[in-house]
């Protein structure tokens, strides 16, 4: 069974080890064991409130219950901004007119902002690649909204989340090689890399100030401009399936499109569900639907995906039926309650209940 949980300093290596496979253009997942080491320390700091709320962070990882492995890994920076800057291009319009001689002509122009400065963030979101497969990016990315619908105030009322940009068959990033390029004497990913572990100074510095014109840049960077890796397609598709929405802001070094959001229009904080459970280890119908589980506990939060029939809910007694593995792996107790959310958001969803 695959299960999500809060990540603590015991997974440092195994943690470390997977992320030797994340390839550049994931800003938040840095090679580096220390910066890893420091995060993992956050996590648990925030846990037991030993640190100020503008330095929380939840850190959640995908474990193998079989093997004991960690499949994946993903996060929520609780708020961005506040410490460090937190740098974006906003993609804007300016109008050039001239009543004498007859002229009137829009530009998309790239403005370096801070706006999203106390918002919160999804990231760090990865997946050994032997383990994509069946439901397991779904759970390990949507595990983190369902702990949001749980904990809403632990959160700010809008989150983020930045998506990998294009990039070429040669691992070139065409917006970065028109436009980083010229104002950083580093690569891309020694750029990244020092954007990862904190140090942003150099993007105040070595930026340009004013609106810069896109249409300076050549064709092949401006079709680019908040488009995404091949590879991080379905993850775009899912946060737009969750109520993320793009609104003209993009990364910095390769134009990946940044996603946004209301918490409260989450889907996950909008439809999930409160339940209490019994066991029923039952097999399943063939019309059942994928279910994203989990307990409602601060410290010792626990999800998983289930398939489920419709006989398996009872929205009168507000009651679910759970196989007993099920159970077990969230730890659920007789008087918890379990929250439940259809894993897709193309299936239907039942009412939403009080929370």
């Amino acid at each position: 069974m695959m299960l999500v949980r809060h990540a603590s300093l015991n997974d440092l290596d195994t943690i470390f080890e997977l992320i030797q496979q994340v390839q550049s253009g994931m800003t938040s997942l840095p090679n580096d064991i220390e910066v890893l080491r420091r995060r993992l320390q956050r996590i648990e700091d925030t846990l037991h409130n030993r640190i100020p709320r503008e330095d929380h962070i939840y850190f959640f990882v995908l474990e193998d219950t079989e093997t004991g492995k960690i499949a994946g890994i993903s996060a929520i920076e609780v708020v961005i901004g506040s410490t460090e800057p937190f740098y974006n291009f906003k993609i804007a319009t300016q109008v050039h007119s001239s009543k004498e001689l007859d002229v009137y002509r829009k530009f998309d122009v790239l403005i370096l902002t801070n706006d999203y400065t106390g918002h919160s963030e999804l990231c760090s979101l990865f997946l050994a690649p032997n383990y994509r497969v069946g439901n397991n990016g779904k759970l390990i990315s949507k595990a983190r909204m369902l702990f949001m619908a749980a904990f809403p105030e632990c959160f700010e009322p809008i989150v983020i989340a930045e998506m990998r940009g294009y990039f070429d068959e040669n691992g070139k990033s065409p917006f970065w090689e028109a436009f980083g390029s010229k104002f950083f004497e580093v690569d891309f990913a020694k750029a990244d890399y020092l954007t990862g572990t904190g140090d942003k100074a150099f993007v105040a510095q070595l930026m340009p100030r004013f609106p810069f014109y896109v249409d300076f840049l050549p064709e092949e960077a401006r079709q680019v401009m908040g488009k995404v890796h091949p590879d991080t397609e379905p993850a775009l598709n899912m946060l737009k399936g969750e109520g993320l929405k793009y609104k003209n802001n993009v990364d910095i070094f390769d134009a990946g499109p940044n996603m946004e959001a209301f918490v409260q229009d989450l889907r996950a904080v909008r439809d999930s569900q409160r339940m209490s459970f019994v066991a029923d280890d039952s097999v399943a119908s063939d019309d059942a639907v994928p279910y994203l589980i989990s307990n409602d506990r601060y410290h010792g939060y626990r999800a998983v995906v289930v398939n489920l029939d419709k006989t398996a809910i009872d929205i009168v007694h507000e009651q679910v039926k759970l196989p007993e593995q099920v159970i077990d792996a969230l730890q659920l107790q007789a008087d918890e309650k379990a929250r439940i959310l259809t894993l897709n958001p193309n299936k239907p969803t039942n009412q939403a209940m009080n929370k």
